[in-house]
């Protein structure tokens, strides 16, 4: 009998063991340890997930980045690869991405297919702790849901400085930008820089378009609650009469179109002073080009201020991981998202010169870019003295955006009064919305 005992408790004590080690589970907490006290799901098969860049820039060196290295280490068993075309015959076709990239303008739009799933259930299943991270990316994210839920993850941000050429400021014996200029100021250093010297032709400053002169007033494209364009507004009208003023400058416009439209010309021909424009490209190119062996004399400050005006590091920009709430291996998009997510990796990318998305401590603003020596002396604090602004996206921004570009040209190149461009231009949006709405 004692030995039947002995032989039924050795089998229970088996079957516990057999229990246990099938519902055994690994973890990624936002600190990403990987231990016993971690609970992420490793499946013993390995599984392929399909992710599609929705809106935004997500270069195959970017796909490399995120998805290999450390990033596979991890999570061995997890291939990414890439789901390319349109979303609309993916839908059809019923192969729909397992998740996505987009930065902040194409939520909107991605909202309207109803196959984003809220992240906070996950947040919470994996005891992701948000304090550690950027409040305005995440209050971004948020703004796409009235009720709570957040239907995607940032992964990375892009916030604008004032960049600067010191050899073209040496050049004519001119003061370096500094800190807390205004427009006015910066327009008027703008206009001394702005000439021929031989047979190069300096420009003063490139702006990187109306639109983004707008955001750093937070001016809206589109009214959220009506759906009706916002174009008209007295912000757009001062807007466009600095834009006229800065690019009227005699050297800016040749054959009837402008001289400069990208802000890879600051970098490349090198002849432009001053550059207003998002940081995390500008710090790419300006890597490549020093790992090419050109020598870049550059330096950086916060964005000119307007007077009289609450002023902010452009719209908050933040590019964001998003689930499909149809897919079939959510639980491995997860693991993957929160990994990037997490602060080690986190902390990677801000050494790399990446601007992570994590709270912008002391410690982590003195060690962006500490990896990369050709950022040493350089006024990285710049990128981080104000606060980008949180606004309400709609799924008509972009076309706003693009009516407002041709609006400002148009005053520039042709000569249009201000008010008739933008009321044109507001009725343009107008039909876009419209049309839009009516084709549901």
């Amino acid at each position: 009998m004692e030995g039947f005992i002995i032989k039924k408790l050795s089998f229970l004590l088996l079957a516990l063991f057999l229990i246990a080690a099938c519902n055994s589970t690994e973890t990624i907490h936002s600190n990403g340890e990987s231990d016993e006290d971690e609970r992420v799901e490793q499946p013993a098969e390995p599984v392929t997930i399909k992710f599609m860049r929705y809106y935004g820039g997500f270069t195959d060196e970017d796909f490399e980045w995120y998805f290999q290295g450390k990033i596979k280490e991890a999570l061995p068993h997890i291939t990414v690869e890439k789901a390319d075309g349109s979303l609309d015959d993916m839908i059809a076709a019923n192969e729909v991405p397992d998740f996505f990239m987009s930065g902040l303008p194409g939520i909107s739009s991605l909202r309207e297919y109803n196959i984003m799933e809220d992240f906070n259930p996950y947040i919470k299943k994996y005891e992701i702790n948000l304090s550690k991270y950027d409040q305005v990316a995440l209050d971004a994210i948020r703004s796409f849901s009235d009720d709570g839920q957040m239907l995607a993850l940032p992964f990375r941000m892009n916030i604008p400085a004032l960049f600067y050429n010191k050899d073209v400021f040496d050049a004519f014996g001119l003061p370096y930008p500094q800190e807390g200029m205004t427009w006015t100021e910066a327009e008027a250093l703008a206009r001394e820089l702005t000439r021929q010297d031989g047979t190069i032709q300096y420009l003063g400053i490139w702006t990187g378009g109306a639109d983004r002169m707008g955001m750093q007033l937070k001016l809206p494209y589109v009214d959220s609650e009506t759906n009706r364009g916002m174009l008209e507004a007295d912000g757009w009208k001062k807007i466009l009469n600095q834009y006229k003023e800065i690019f009227s400058v005699p050297g800016y416009i040749q054959n009837g179109q402008l001289t400069v439209n990208n802000h890879s010309q600051f970098i490349n021909d090198r002849n432009i002073g001053m550059l207003a424009y998002w940081g995390a490209d500008v710090i790419r190119d300006i890597e490549r080009l020093v790992n090419e062996g050109v020598t870049f004399n550059w330096d950086m400050v916060e964005l000119p201020k307007y007077e009289g005006e609450e002023n902010y590091a452009w719209f908050a920009e933040t590019h964001n991981f998003a689930v499909s709430s149809i897919s079939r291996h959510k639980e491995e998009a997860f693991q993957i998202i929160f990994k990037i997510f997490s602060e080690p990796v986190q902390k990677d990318f801000n050494n790399k010169g990446q601007i992570s998305v994590l709270e912008k401590t002391a410690e982590n603003r003195k060690g962006f870019g500490s990896e990369l020596p050709f950022l040493e002396g350089v006024n990285t604090e710049a990128f981080f003295t104000v606060e980008p602004g949180v606004v309400k996206h709609t799924e008509f921004d972009v076309e706003a955006r693009k009516f407002l570009n041709e609006a400002a040209k148009d005053v520039l190149l042709n000569g249009k009064d201000i008010n008739t461009a933008l009321r044109e231009a507001n009725e343009k949006t107008n039909s876009y919305i419209q049309e839009i709405l009516s084709s549901r």
